[in-house]
């Protein structure tokens, strides 16, 4: 698996804790966030399942192993500076499910139509820590609406993707392709794990309010 925009690959880490088998490559451009996350993994002796690597998510395709299953980015694609850098982000990840057939994972912040929604939906709903509440107001306003990533999508050759959007208020959006099925043997792999209550419930949320869209 290649995660890219990986940050400090806290991800990476509880994909690797859940499936014992899996070997995943990290990507994140910078080098403190590597350097910390490398320090994180040795201490959860996740060090030879995952790998952090600096690498640009614009320009990824030497990073990516032969046998890649799966090319994923959780909320990294608003981090881009520009149109042109995600949609050179985009068709590196349609060049790669393109040549290998590999599954796809995108979870990214949706732009609202009034840049004032959000910061009051994190008022009312409360329990976030400043830093968060700052990291997310302002991925949701550098984020594509759900319509314009759709249509970065489409012209980076992703045109067999499916997408969701969160109801009632649609400020998270989820576009994904599955890759060749694993078989019931590779579904047996996978790990329960002790998760915090408000882990469960944050995640209850999301899948109920993710809606599929055609």
């Amino acid at each position: 698996m290649i995660d890219l925009g990986a940050a400090t690959g806290r991800v990476a880490a509880v994909l690797a804790e859940h499936r014992p088998d899996a070997r995943i490559v990290a990507v994140d451009l910078s080098e403190e966030m590597i350097r910390a996350g490398r320090s994180a993994l040795a201490a959860e002796h996740l060090s030879d399942r995952v790998t952090m690597r600096v690498g640009d998510m614009r320009s990824f395709g030497e990073l990516v192993p032969n046998d890649v299953a799966v090319v994923a980015s959780s909320w990294a694609l608003e981090n881009l500076p520009t149109l042109s850098d995600m949609d050179r982000c985009l068709a590196e990840i349609g060049d790669v499910r393109k040549c290998t057939g590999c599954a796809v994972w995108l979870f990214n912040f949706a732009r609202l139509n009034s840049a004032r929604t959000y910061p009051a939906l994190q008022k009312l709903v409360g329990g976030v820590t400043p830093l968060l509440a700052r990291n997310g107001v302002t991925g949701e306003a550098a984020a594509p609406t759900f319509s314009e990533l759709r249509k970065q999508l489409e012209a980076a050759g992703l045109h067999d993707l499916r997408h969701a959007v969160f109801s009632p208020l649609p400020f998270l959006q989820a576009h994904w392709a599955p890759g060749p099925s694993p078989g019931d043997a590779h579904k047996r792999l996978w790990q329960s794990l002790s998760v915090p209550l408000q882990t469960r419930i944050d995640t209850a949320v999301l899948r109920a309010g993710l809606r599929p869209l055609p």
